[in-house]
């Protein structure tokens, strides 16, 4: 019986052993848990910068349309801006969102005027989206452009050029990668 004895003591050694390392293990949690309660009731970590400095991370994927108007006489009026993703921003002004309807709609003959997209900030989208070009009642082209997130190419074109009424839209280059960047187009007659 002394065998048997022996056995459970050392059992018994084995349990208290382990009981004194979960109680170590305890202790250590619950010392966490009320770090982090003072952490939390201290809110210092959690309050907002209160420096006006700071801006929100700047949208990486953006283009600015240059348009360029070499008629000699003639206005050309912007219409039918639309997105499919990303947002119109005041010029090269990335922060400063606007409505279709805030965009530049004129641009005086001999004049360059200004549409700018931008992605959203924290948006796993970058801008893509159109513009129509007129000339009074007549469309000379749609602008398309497409500045998406990720790895997939850059586009920019001109579509449906109205070349029958003798209208040219050259366009200048086109980034392929990151931002599209400021695109110059140059709209007029064909000599």
């Amino acid at each position: 019986m002394i065998g048997g004895t022996i056995q459970t003591a050392a059992n018994f050694s084995s349990i208290e052993a382990r009981l004194d390392q979960l109680e170590e293990l305890t202790k250590n949690q619950e010392e966490r848990i009320k770090t982090l309660e003072e952490k939390i009731n201290n809110q210092e970590e959690l309050k907002p910068s209160t420096n006006t400095n700071v801006k929100a991370k700047e949208p990486t994927l953006w283009v600015s349309i240059q348009i360029k108007n070499t008629f000699n006489s003639d206005n050309i009026y912007i219409k039918n801006a639309r997105l499919e993703f990303g947002k119109f921003v005041q010029n090269e002004d990335k922060y400063m969102e606007i409505g279709a309807s805030d965009l530049l709609s004129t641009i005086p003959a001999g004049q360059t005027g200004t549409i700018s997209s931008a992605s959203r900030t924290n948006s796993a989208s970058g801008t893509e989206g159109t513009i129509d070009l007129f000339d009074a009642d007549v469309k000379i082209a749609q602008l398309y452009w497409n500045c998406p997130f990720g790895s997939q190419e850059n586009t920019f074109k001109v579509i449906d050029l109205n070349s029958k009424d003798g209208y040219i839209v050259n366009v200048g280059d086109v980034n392929r990668s990151s931002a599209l960047g400021i695109i110059n187009v140059e709209v007029g007659f064909r000599h």
